[in-house]
């Protein structure tokens, strides 16, 4: 049912939406395939290479880290916190945008919301770390 009304929003005539939908729901790769790329809306592709991925996450997990990290290794500390936020929350959005590399997003939205999600993350975490700090005491 859920298939069919995203084929139906979609603008496939009704009849041939009824086609498709059932075709799927009798074929569970073909099902799980259009589900993901209807609801989830990511772009089928090759994901069987565990080695390839490893080396990918690697190399993003070098890079993320580093963007952060870079401007104390550079600049006196009072300069390098605003410019490591400053460079952080560029990476973050630019994250998002190339999330739609695999998706049929918008990139600007995309980027926007991975901003908005890992900034409102990060202000979480300082926020609950300044309570932990404030009720337990304990010295920064």
């Amino acid at each position: 049912k859920e298939l069919l009304l995203m084929y139906k929003k979609e603008g496939w005539p009704k009849d041939l939406a009824i086609q498709m939908a059932e075709a799927a729901s009798k074929n569970k790769k073909l099902f799980l395939k259009e589900a993901s790329v209807q609801e989830l809306k990511l772009v089928p592709g090759n994901f069987e290479s565990p080695v390839k991925n490893a080396t990918a996450m690697l190399f993003a997990y070098i890079i993320g880290g580093m963007i952060p990290l870079v401007p104390y290794l550079l600049l006196p500390i009072a300069m390098a916190i605003p410019v490591s936020i400053v460079a952080t929350l560029i990476g973050l959005f630019l994250l998002g945008v190339g999330t739609t590399r695999y998706s049929k997003r918008s990139w600007w939205k995309a980027g926007l919301e991975m901003l908005f999600l890992a900034a409102t993350a990060g202000a979480i975490g300082y926020f609950v770390g300044q309570v932990v700090q404030n009720v337990f005491q304990v010295q920064a």
